[in-house]
């Protein structure tokens, strides 16, 4: 059963796989996007708890945090 709930449904496609997997049965990255938000926060809060220079290696090497933090 195709999940219409998921985060990363985008009409017929999904943002997160290569393929619609729930297409066939039961995806195992399912996840509502209030659940997907309320993760971002989370995950977020932890981020900003770090020490600076922690935080600043991290953001070097994994870019995608600083989209984060902002």
């Amino acid at each position: 059963m195709i999940r219409k709930d998921c985060f990363a449904r985008k009409g017929k496609q999904c943002a997160a796989l290569n393929d619609l997997y729930c297409r066939n049965g039961e995806c195992r990255f399912y996840k509502t996007k209030s659940r997907y938000k309320s993760d971002i926060e989370e995950s977020s809060e932890k981020l900003r708890l770090l020490p600076m220079a922690k935080l600043q290696e991290l953001t070097v090497k994994y870019p995608l945090l600083n989209k984060m933090m902002s």
